[in-house]
């Protein structure tokens, strides 16, 4: 995960900073993230806590992250070389008509190929809900999101899964619009 972005065409060192937060991991998670931290200490926050579940992990690196934008990648995810720099390209050109901009999911390991809801990704688009209310968005680990959407909304913390559903779902219905790049 952290290579794939490390690894981003959008230059990391000038670009990216990356809030790991290690929700009480019982493996070598910490260390791991230490190491990456010691190497690339402009770029990457680690907060350690006990764990408190996905929503409360969420909302607070995002205490942490001062950029722009904002995605929440988990431990095993990966991205395409390009997505932030598409991405990003793609928002700047839409930016007062989305607060997000969604990228295609692919499984890889036990199960493979693509999600289920690739389907709405055949063109790069502002995609309108009352035409397009067939083109959900559930997921925050494959949007990239305006970072001061989160001092109006953030993760709820009762939730013990799909909390990133009812978080992504609140936003889409401010301006029932938001972006896909294939």
């Amino acid at each position: 995960t952290l290579d794939s972005v490390i690894g981003q065409t959008l230059d990391f060192r000038g670009n990216i900073e990356l809030v790991l937060v290690d929700d009480g991991s019982r493996d070598d998670t910490l260390e791991i993230c230490r190491r990456y931290e010691k190497k690339y200490p402009d770029n990457i926050k680690v907060i350690h806590q006990q764990n408190q579940g996905q929503a409360t992990a969420r909302n607070v690196g995002l205490q942490y992250a001062t950029g722009k934008y904002v995605n929440f990648l988990d431990a095993d995810d990966t991205l395409w070389k390009n997505t932030f720099s598409n991405v990003i390209n793609f928002f700047e050109q839409h930016y007062s008509e989305i607060d997000l901009v969604a990228f295609p999911m692919y499984f890889f390991g036990r199960k493979t190929g693509n999600h289920l809801l690739n389907y709405k990704f055949k063109k790069t688009m502002v995609v309108n809900l009352d035409e397009y209310w067939d083109y959900p968005q559930l997921s925050a680990s494959s949007a990239v999101f305006k970072r001061s959407l989160f001092d109006k909304f953030e993760f709820d913390t009762t939730l013990i899964s799909s909390e990133d559903s009812v978080m992504v779902n609140k936003i889409l219905l401010e301006k029932k619009s938001y972006g896909v790049v294939k």
